[in-house]
């Protein structure tokens, strides 16, 4: 006899539950208990007369109809899209198994890092259990181990360090790392900047859709004026017309040349952070500029010492 659970929430919906003695529990969501029982009925006749056939999905189908559902942020829409890319044309329960996620695992952990891989880890699994429950799919939810993910980073940028990746890096790398050390902007949100995002009278840049799905706008220092004004202009309105990609790449090429070892572009966010702080901006501030949302992604990239983060905190306590 089949099972019947109403679930309220963002909307309200019936899920009905059919469990056969020699079968795997099937579970459908539905709008209304009617819409419910029918396809509850029919359901149960199928089985009971061998007919019933189990609707496959490829990652792909069911990771759309996941998004459509939970409408989630930015971030995660895009982490969904480059997951579709990846294993999109795979079957949910048959092709993703836990030989092929591990696979996975293995193969972006040498690309990523660990946290990265894990969030990813996470979205598969999420999708497979929300198309198990919700469109009463009969599969096994593959188990995974997720990878240690390490303390944060404490490299800093030595001022002469910075001068020499500067020396060994052409005009428009120049200007990225200029404003990466100055704003704590992140590889992307430089690379997508056009002309018309740069206000020189109000001395700030307006980024749209950043990582954390909110517009900011971001105050630019003499130093970062001067080098986006050194630039030639492009057709396209495009700032830089360079990659994310080729970004990191010409900065390693350019530390290495400078015999810099240990640092990557990212780190340029991390001290400019640490600088913002050690200029006695606030937290609130430092966020708003750099654009963290929560106090403890903040520490994280910051790399100060014990004291000054103790500060940092009772500072962010009092202000809050």
């Amino acid at each position: 006899m089949p099972s019947y659970r109403t679930k309220t929430g963002r909307s309200k919906s019936v899920q009905a539950i059919i469990r056969l003695e020699g079968h795997k529990t099937i579970t459908k969501q539905f709008k209304t208990k009617s819409e419910a029982k029918q396809w509850a009925t029919i359901t149960e006749e199928k089985i009971t007369q061998g007919l019933y056939e189990h609707r496959k999905f490829t990652f792909r189908e069911a990771s759309i109809l996941y998004g459509v559902e939970h409408q989630d942020s930015k971030e995660i829409s895009y982490l969904l899209k480059r997951l579709r890319k990846s294993v999109g044309h795979l079957i949910l329960g048959n092709q993703i198994n836990h030989q092929i996620i591990v696979e996975y695992r293995n193969m972006r952990s040498q690309r990523v890092s660990p946290a990265t891989v894990n969030k990813e880890l996470t979205y598969i699994l999420r999708v497979h259990s929300w198309v198990k429950q919700e469109m009463g799919l009969m599969i096994d939810i593959p188990k995974i181990r997720m990878l240690k993910v390490p303390m944060g980073r404490d490299r800093r940028v030595s001022e002469a360090e910075l001068q020499q990746i500067l020396k060994h890096s052409e005009p428009t790398m120049k200007t990225i790392i200029k404003l990466a050390i100055a704003t704590g902007m992140r590889r992307g949100e430089i690379v997508k900047i056009q002309r018309k995002d740069i206000s020189y009278q109000s001395r700030t840049v307006h980024l749209f859709d950043t990582k954390n799905g909110e517009d900011r706008v971001v105050p630019l220092s003499t130093v970062a004026i001067r080098a986006l004004k050194q630039l030639p202009a492009r057709i396209d309105g495009e700032v830089f017309g360079i990659h994310p990609d080729t970004v990191s790449k010409r900065f390693l090429r350019a530390c290495r040349d400078s015999g810099i070892e240990g640092l990557r572009f990212h780190d340029l966010r991390h001290e400019a952070v640490s600088r913002l702080f050690e200029k006695g901006l606030n937290p609130m501030e430092v966020a708003t500029i750099s654009g963290h949302k929560t106090l403890q992604m903040l520490k994280r990239d910051t790399h100060l010492k014990a004291e000054v983060r103790i500060a940092v905190t009772i500072c962010y306590k009092r202000d809050s």
